[in-house]
């Protein structure tokens, strides 16, 4: 279940890669954006609204938040996530792509 090993070998490289659907494409570059900008560009969000609803595309942006609070509270305290951390992201990432 979730996503496979060889995608997670190849996340850093998404763009274009067959191994990723196209919505699957779009919302990894949906997250890459609100990660590294912290904002959302007008056309990526277009593009989101074909596929998801208001409330998917909520939460979607809360799944990308908490993720990015967490790095972001865990590097600052030198901390590594509990395995429980992991196995919550993979059901989130499953129960996102599953529609």
């Amino acid at each position: 279940m979730g996503m496979s090993e060889e995608k997670v070998r190849n996340l850093h490289d998404y763009k274009g890669n067959d191994l990723f659907s196209p919505l699957e494409q779009l919302v990894l570059e949906y997250m890459e954006q609100i990660t590294l900008e912290r904002r959302t560009d007008p056309e990526i969000e277009a593009r989101l609204k074909q596929h998801f609803d208001n409330q998917e595309r909520v939460e979607l942006a809360l799944i990308g938040g908490l993720w990015n609070m967490t790095n972001r509270l865990f590097n600052s305290l030198g901390l590594e996530p509990e395995p429980f951390v992991e196995a919550t992201h993979q059901e989130l990432m499953r129960s996102t792509f599953e529609k």
